[in-house]
């Protein structure tokens, strides 16, 4: 399960990473929830383009945006034969770029968050999240301009998160990009072998504050944990 995350890094920094001329100026977010606007990278032609795509992916068939609040995740073991998701894997994948994601856990009678990221931040590398993303034209609106929603692809947890979740998502090597979003270089076979849990030793768990647990508060205070609940015994 993925349903929260974050995005605070500089459009300088990511197109300094990525070796792309350039990406859109982004605002840094500590909160991102689903239907909200999130960054990402897709294939287009032969280049790497980043993207706004609406979180929550809305197949071309849908009657209603509303269907995207029920497919904010894609489970891998399924995205092939699942009808919401069997065409966009077929050729319409893209990365979902993150500092981290957040997952909760009871602590003390508490609804505690905890935000995962790289296991070293020294290049400020983000997270890079496998999805699948859409094209949803509105039946009802049949000038109107097409949205463009998107999917974050999960897989069984490892050791790691298997303290907070079953569930986490696909993340991607950056070495593996060209393999995930071009259509031309790889094949299913292929492609389905990146869709597995990232080694333990890779990730960070850091407690965040459950002032974020409301959709609507955003800032760096969500980062900060609070003083008044000691947590690190209890999960680590």
């Amino acid at each position: 399960m993925c349903a929260r995350f974050n995005l605070t890094q500089s459009a300088t920094s990511l197109s300094e990473y990525f070796g792309l001329l350039a990406f859109p100026q982004i605002k840094p977010r500590f909160n991102i929830a689903p239907t909200q606007p999130v960054l990402c990278l897709k294939q287009e032609d032969t280049t790497t383009k980043p993207v706004f795509f609406r979180w929550g992916l809305v197949p071309a068939w849908a009657k209603d945006i509303s269907f995207g609040t029920r497919a904010i995740n894609a489970r891998s073991e399924t995205i092939a034969d699942k009808p919401a998701f069997r065409q966009a894997w077929k050729s319409r994948r893209c990365v979902v770029l993150s500092d981290g994601f957040y997952e909760w856990k009871s602590v003390g009678g508490r609804k505690m968050p905890f935000h995962i990221t790289a296991a070293t931040d020294m290049d400020q590398r983000p997270l890079l999240m496998a999805g699948l993303w859409e094209s949803w034209q509105d039946p009802n609106l049949p000038g109107a301009t097409p949205v463009e929603t998107c999917t974050i692809i999960t897989t069984t947890a490892n050791d790691r998160m298997q303290e907070l979740h079953d569930r986490m998502p696909v993340l991607l090597n950056k070495n593996d990009l060209d393999v995930w979003l071009n259509n031309g270089n790889s094949s299913p076979e292929r492609r389905l072998e990146l869709l597995k849990p990232c080694a333990s030793d890779l990730l960070t768990i850091s407690p965040a504050n459950p002032w974020l647990n409301r959709v609507a508060n955003e800032g760096p205070q969500c980062l900060e944990p609070p003083e008044d609940v000691e947590v690190q015994g209890e999960l680590f």
